[in-house]
């Protein structure tokens, strides 16, 4: 197992700072651009719940951890707050509340569990790497036009199509169970 992790203040900007930090990671490992793209979305769902969702103590930081394993890479994020996140139906005119549902689509698997060291819980989603010379399944298109976001393919909910995101294509492996909220 190859794995990176930083902890990063609990506020705002650290958003934009872990997105950063997962790219210079994933290119030095060199992982797909498309499989980047997804694990960056995910990434900024998962920090965006933990900083608007996780009520803490001052002080108290965000842990981010990337993993490298079995063909799969793995986007963690640890908040200080026991709290796990419930997934909840948004109406069309929410403006919020279609995080997890974005990271179960896009994720082959997804949960939380209890922080490896410390209080609070860990957010956790995977993705499959593919294989050298591995043809991939593109479940879902997601493309900027004209300012707006559009997606197309199989299993893209509601959600998805209504959510602003900022990336070109999702690695989907047909037949890969999705077990959300379950941690191994």
């Amino acid at each position: 197992m190859i794995e990176a992790q930083w902890r990063l203040p609990h506020g705002p900007r650290s958003a934009g700072r872990a997105r950063a930090l997962l790219r210079t990671q994933l290119t030095e490992w060199k992982i797909d651009a498309e499989v980047a793209d997804t694990a960056e979305l995910l990434l900024s769902e998962l920090m965006s719940n933990a900083i608007r969702h996780a009520r803490t103590p001052p002080g108290r930081e965000i842990g981010v951890r990337l993993a490298q394993y079995d063909g799969r890479l793995r986007v963690e994020v640890a908040d200080a707050n026991c709290a796990r996140p419930l997934p909840r139906k948004a109406e069309a005119d929410d403006e919020q509340g279609r995080g997890l549902a974005i990271i179960s689509a896009l994720a082959v698997r997804w949960g939380c569990c209890p922080r490896r060291h410390g209080i609070g819980k860990a957010t956790w989603a995977e993705l499959l790497l593919p294989l050298p010379d591995q043809p991939r399944c593109v479940g879902a298109n997601i493309r900027r036009s004209a300012g707006r976001t559009t997606t197309e393919g199989p299993g893209v909910d509601s959600a998805l199509r209504r959510s602003s995101s900022r990336v070109s294509g999702v690695v989907r492996t047909p037949g890969t169970p999705k077990d959300s909220a379950r941690a191994t």
